[in-house]
């Protein structure tokens, strides 16, 4: 059995081959950097929501993100398997980026 130390070691050791790696390292910033951006729009999304209806508009927004992530997901995963995933990764990133804009504009337009 290996012991927690060993784990943490080999963690590690995985982690800096990841990182050695230019690509790796480019996808893998590319993901953080993504998470980031939509765990923040959903904080801002979820502040909104809840200034406009409380904690019930809070869980119907969540609802309603997650039903449309669960219906568009296959659609969008034949677009990833069909096109260069890069580009893929870098449309819906740009897309949100633009409807979270648009949003945003909409929320300080009152």
């Amino acid at each position: 059995m290996v012991g927690a130390t060993e784990q943490v070691r080999e963690s590690w050791a995985a982690l800096k081959d990841v990182f050695r790696n230019r690509s790796l390292r480019r996808i893998n910033l590319a993901l953080a950097g993504s998470l980031v951006g939509d765990s923040a729009q959903f904080v801002a999304f979820a502040v909104l929501a809840y200034d406009i209806g409380g904690a019930a508009m809070v869980g119907a927004f969540s609802v309603v993100r997650y039903l449309v992530a669960a219906i568009l997901g296959p659609f969008v995963a034949v677009l990833a398997d069909r096109f260069d995933r890069r580009r893929v990764m870098i449309a819906a990133d740009g897309l949100r980026a633009l409807l979270t804009g648009a949003a945003a504009a909409l929320v300080f337009a009152g």
